[in-house]
């Protein structure tokens, strides 16, 4: 029998795994990468998004773009999608998957059910919009969340200028970018 010497009391049991319930929520890329398809004749990008404000903070959301496909259909999808995250991010030249890391954008999260019931419920994100865009129910006079104002807090870091590169990847003046709330004030991330 194998020895491991573990003691369970020094780590936190892993919690059972749920969804996140659909809706909009603000989240950055924290890692991407190119990987083959399961047939191995194409690739696609891979990118994973962290939550950064509300109950699920630091949750994981999963995405992929068929960019590199033989099917001309699957890459014209796959590139008005990267489009819509490429604005969302303000980054709208993008040479390499690295300059959109790191920047604050809204996505829209839906729960995809396997209708044959062989695999199990899933997150799926179906939509990209600026930080700036007002659909995930900012409020005026809230205030603003860590990861807007430079200050971490224990449940996430904030993004940093040096987790934002290259410079160009940094978002526009927020007078020219910001979506005025429903009292016509700056969105409280920007105030």
């Amino acid at each position: 029998m194998p020895q491991l010497n573990f003691d369970a009391t020094q780590v936190a049991p892993q919690e059972a795994f749920e969804l996140i319930p659909a809706g909009w929520y603000v989240a950055a890329i924290d890692e991407s990468e190119m990987r083959p398809t399961r047939d191995g004749s194409s690739e696609y990008l891979q990118i994973r998004l962290s939550v950064l404000e509300g109950d699920h903070v630091n949750r994981k959301l999963f995405d992929r773009f068929n960019i590199a496909n033989a099917n001309p259909v699957a890459r014209e999808i796959a590139y008005k999608e990267l489009s819509a995250v490429a604005h969302a991010c303000a980054v709208l030249h993008v040479a390499d998957s690295n300059q959109l890391h790191g920047i604050p954008m809204r996505v829209k999260v839906r729960i995809r059910r396997d209708p044959n019931g062989e695999y199990e419920d899933q997150n799926e994100v179906t939509g990209y919009r600026s930080v700036n865009d007002n659909v995930g129910g900012a409020t005026a006079g809230a205030a603003a969340p860590a990861w807007a104002t430079g200050k971490p807090t224990t449940a996430a870091k904030a993004p940093t200028a040096a987790a934002r590169k290259p410079a160009t990847a940094q978002a526009p003046a927020a007078e020219s970018a910001a979506a005025p709330d429903a009292a016509g004030d700056k969105p409280p991330w920007l105030r």
